[in-house]
């Protein structure tokens, strides 16, 4: 979850998660010294809520008040001209910090250290009801996808977007010339549609940040420059075809592999073994096809350090079943198939995107 941040600090969104919803955050240390990030914290609720920060202390910047939609709760759009300073007890280092109802608080936090960390509130029903999650801290992956980097689900332009009985964790766009068709769809944060983009169908669109015109042609041109790059990446490995159970350990921070393609069906998975800090770029020349319950599997690596790359014209992306994929499936030139199954990550596609079934994509 990512948020724009004052220039020198790395980006985070500690969204303060409404009741019923569930998230991770990851903070990106890499050319941040000494690992300063400003973090976020939007209150949805009707509570003040004390946030406490395992393994770190930060300063309070300020308190902004957030919109209130036709529902009557508060939306992740911030009222301008509402900021307000912290009181005079919250000056210095703190280790937790009082978040108030309909209002975004600001933090500054330093980490020393990548690894996991934990946030959560200091009421204890509220921390035994799900509102205390991981916070993990890791390095900048190799392959910068810029303003793609912001979006759950992006169509790159000129295909069409189907979604039709689906969530989306993150936001959603449909750029140029995306001829856009909705259908019974929830997305916890904004829709996006590019000036350009058609919508032939749109109905049961439930976006809490509302449905906006952007301009997404820089982000699809990031997409396809950062696949150029993750392709031009040097290979550790060539694993050819895989289809059935197989694993891959780390090599150094960066693990960089060629796959011819990659079908799996049934039970079969891929295993990526590595640390929180290590980064799993695969370059797929071929179709990636997950169905059954076959699965892509971390032991030890986020699912924010994994890019799964398909740089081929024409190529298929397809997740089906009760399969599970993991990390940002970058397929500037093919399509996505998701008839159910789940992605935790992030898909960005430069040709048809078709997503039904109950099918689920979370950003990490």
């Amino acid at each position: 979850m990512t948020a724009g941040v004052a220039p020198g600090v790395a980006g985070l969104d500690a969204l303060l998660l409404a009741p019923g919803e569930r998230g991770d955050v990851v903070v990106d240390l890499t050319g941040i010294a000494p690992g300063t990030e400003e973090c976020q914290i939007h209150n949805f609720t009707m509570d003040a809520h004390p946030i406490h920060v395992h393994l770190v202390t930060f300063e309070v910047i300020e308190r902004q008040r957030l919109e209130v939609g036709p529902d009557g709760m508060p939306h992740p759009r911030t009222v301008p001209g509402t900021s307000r300073p912290p009181g005079a007890w919250e000056a210095g280092r703190k280790d937790m910090v009082v978040a108030y109802p309909g209002e975004v608080t600001r933090l500054k936090a330093t980490y020393d250290y990548p690894g996991r960390y934990t946030w959560h509130c200091h009421i204890v029903e509220h921390e035994d009801n799900e509102m205390m999650r991981p916070l993990d801290v890791t390095v900048v992956p190799s392959v910068d996808l810029g303003e793609a980097a912001e979006y759950a689900l992006l169509a790159l332009g000129g295909a069409n977007l189907a979604v039709t009985s689906a969530s989306v964790q993150g936001n959603v766009g449909a750029g140029p010339r995306t001829v856009q068709q909705l259908r019974d769809i929830a997305v916890s944060r904004s829709l996006f549609t590019d000036p350009t983009a058609r919508v032939d169908r749109s109905q049961g669109v439930a976006a809490r940040g509302g449905v906006n015109v952007r301009p997404l042609t820089v982000a699809a041109d990031a997409a396809r420059a950062a696949s150029a790059r993750a392709a031009a990446l040097p290979v550790f490995t060539r694993l050819g075809v895989v289809n059935r159970t197989t694993t891959l350990g780390r090599a150094t921070r960066r693990t960089v592999a060629s796959l011819t393609s990659l079908e799996l069906a049934g039970t079969s998975t891929l295993t990526l073994q590595g640390g929180p800090t290590d980064e799993f770029v695969l370059n797929v020349s071929g179709n990636v096809k997950l169905s059954g319950s076959a699965a892509i599997v971390l032991d030890g690596v986020l699912a924010a350090n994994v890019l799964v790359n398909v740089p081929g014209t024409g190529r298929e992306v397809k997740v089906a079943d009760a399969a599970r994929a993991v990390g940002t499936i970058l397929n500037p030139y093919g399509s996505l198939r998701m008839a159910g199954g789940t992605l935790t990550g992030a898909a960005l596609v430069g040709g048809e995107v078709n997503i039904s079934g109950g099918a689920r994509i979370a950003r990490c």
